[in-house]
């Protein structure tokens, strides 16, 4: 976990020197079988660009979008995806 959170700050590092804002993507919970485990980061551009992977591809366009509304607004949000399969009786 460790070189994990080197590297994510490493990959911080020239958007604080040209004191760029980016948004910081956490997953704290996860239940199952998933891509990534709590703890898992990801940097987001202001223009859209991705450093690190959550979900194997599958939410990474989503996390962007939400992204955007952190920039507009400058406020934190909690996201919640469900990727199980639905339940069939």
């Amino acid at each position: 976990m460790a070189t994990r959170t080197k590297q994510i700050l490493d990959s911080c590092k020239p958007f604080r020197e040209r004191s760029e804002t980016i948004v910081l993507a956490t997953i704290i919970e996860t239940l199952g079988s998933s891509y990534q485990k709590a703890g898992a980061r990801m940097l987001i551009t202001a223009s859209g660009e991705l450093y690190g992977l959550l979900g194997g591809g599958c939410v990474e366009g989503d996390l962007k979008e939400k992204a955007g509304t952190v920039f507009r607004d400058g406020q934190a949000k909690l996201v919640f995806y469900d990727m199980r399969a639905p339940a069939y009786a």
